[in-house]
């Protein structure tokens, strides 16, 4: 390829790839490069006081929450300082771990069956489902604009579906399994809500009560990282 010639950005190679959608790691680093530079490298917008949301005023320092630069001879990036770009890689990564656990407890619990017959129910392989629910955990917080109580999971989810609808090379995911992941996100912590999003999407109770595995992932993964994205933790709270 000469020097002149226009390159293929990632994604748009994805295009042209039949097996990409089975590419997990390719699917995962994807969402991980558009999630960073439509979401993540955007300071916050919003402070929360009590139950109030305000403007940021430009120039206050202690509200903005700056957010970090990050530069090398050929890199640069901008980087929140919590609830960014690196909250939710390690809250994708923590996806596997907590799943791991779960199946080494499979005497006690139904995870690995549960994820595979979901899986299977979707037409892919189990190991595809749990990417995506970790590319469910980088977008989790794309729609906040501010620290504090999360009041932007509606946002956060109609990123992740769009992403998934119409702007990343996966090909072929079932219009009703993006809304399903969505809802990980858009009911992270409400059961009872995920449950009758479930069955509004014409999944069977049993069906139903397999994907809310999936957002437990999601919820325990975002919980444990809570320790890092905090400037003190109190468990009472």
């Amino acid at each position: 390829m000469s020097s002149n010639e226009p390159m293929c950005t990632a994604t748009e190679e994805m295009l042209f790839d039949s097996k990409a959608r089975f590419d997990d790691e390719r699917i995962l680093k994807e969402a991980i490069q558009y999630a960073e530079r439509f979401f993540y490298s955007k300071p916050f917008t919003k402070h929360q006081i009590g139950n109030h949301v305000v403007d940021i005023i430009p120039g206050i320092h202690k509200l903005s929450r700056p957010i970090h630069v990050v530069e090398t001879e050929s890199f640069r990036t901008r980087q929140r300082l919590s609830h960014g770009i690196l909250h939710v890689i390690a809250a994708a990564d923590l996806i596997g771990k907590i799943h791991e656990q779960y199946k080494q407890a499979r005497k006690y619990s139904p995870a690995e069956q549960d994820l595979q017959d979901l899986a299977a129910h979707f037409n892919l392989s189990s190991e595809t489902l749990l990417t995506l629910v970790k590319v469910a955990a980088i977008f989790h917080d794309s729609g906040r604009k501010g620290d504090g109580i999360d009041r932007w999971d509606e946002e956060s989810a109609d990123n992740l579906e769009s992403y998934l609808s119409e702007k990343s090379g996966i090909h072929g995911l079932n219009k009703n399994l993006i809304k399903l992941l969505g809802n990980t996100i858009r009911y992270k912590d409400d059961t009872a809500g995920f449950y009758k999003a479930c069955l509004e999407l014409g999944l069977a109770e049993i069906k139903s009560l397999q994907a809310d595995y999936l957002r437990q992932l999601l919820n325990n993964a975002d919980t444990l990282e809570v320790l890092r994205c905090r400037d003190s933790f109190d468990p009472h709270d």
